[in-house]
Order: structure tokens, then C-alpha cells, then sequence
């Protein structure tokens, strides 16, 4: 189990992810600082099957100006 704003994942609950598979898939948004809580990601990854970077991704977050890019947040979440 995790802890959330003094919540506690519990992990024993059937995955959302698997329980909806065989129809679409369950996501929710990510941000790079998330993977300093390995608690939360192992929620993460008991129920969804898909995330979207919340703002790691926008322009304004990875282009610093002609030819200035900074992927750093971005990879953090593909990888």
C-alpha cells in the first residue's frame, strides 16, 4: 500500500485496468515528479494501462527558442 494526502492505496482492490481490458483502456494523467513516489507508481501501474504526460509534452515545456529543446521531463515519462 501507498500513501496519497495521508491516504493509503489499496492495491488488494481488483485492477481497473484489468477489469476493462477485454472494452478500452483506463488512464490517468502523469507528471515527471510522480516516479519520486514509488508508492503512487505502483498504483499506476495496478490500474491503468494508460497515461497521458500532463504538460511534460507542450511545447512551452520542451522548446526553450529556435533549435532549444529540453526533453528531459518528456523522457522521463516515455521511459
Amino acid at each position: 500500500m501507498g500513501k496519497q494526502l495521508g491516504k493509503t492505496w489499496d492495491l488488494t482492490l481488483p485492477s481497473l485496468c484489468k477489469k476493462f481490458e477485454r472494452y478500452f483502456k483506463i488512464g490517468n494523467i502523469i507528471w515527471p515528479q510522480d516516479f519520486d513516489d514509488p508508492d503512487l507508481i505502483k498504483m499506476f501501474k495496478h490500474h491503468y494501462n494508460s497515461v497521458t504526460a500532463e504538460n511534460a509534452m507542450k511545447p512551452m515545456h520542451i522548446s526553450f527558442g529556435p533549435g532549444a529543446y529540453k526533453f528531459d521531463d518528456a523522457d522521463k515519462i516515455v521511459d
